[in-house]
């Protein structure tokens, strides 16, 4: 534990700045495993399981993910998708991953809500 973690009565300064650093430190943790996942996939480390997948899956299950983040947050940003099947063919791990991504960069920066309808 963080000596300011420690701190019970911190003052504000002191809590923005642990709150601060605690996101940095995961923004950069976040950032150096992405470089190692790019250094892998260019060595050839990592072999991608590319098969046909339905991209609607990919997408709900990338919400389910986002859920959490996103219950008390206004406006809302609804993905819609048609009811047919949606085929693609890639890697399901990194497909999660790239769509996860998009959605917390989206929560993050624009502050809404990430809801899943279909048309």
């Amino acid at each position: 534990m963080a000596v300011v973690e420690m701190e019970e009565h911190a003052g504000p300064i002191v809590m923005w700045s642990r709150d601060l650093i605690g996101r940095q430190v995961t923004h950069l943790s976040r950032l150096v495993n992405d470089l190692r996942d790019v250094s892998r996939l260019t060595s050839e480390k990592i072999a991608l399981e590319r098969q046909v997948l339905n991209i609607r899956a990919i997408v709900n299950h990338a919400m389910e993910g986002c859920e959490s983040q996103t219950m008390w947050r206004s406006p809302a940003l609804t993905i819609s998708m048609p009811d047919h099947v949606v085929a693609v063919r890639g890697d399901t791990t990194r497909l999660m991953q790239v769509i996860t991504n998009v959605f917390n960069t989206a929560i993050k920066y624009t502050r809404l809500v990430v809801s899943w309808t279909s048309n």
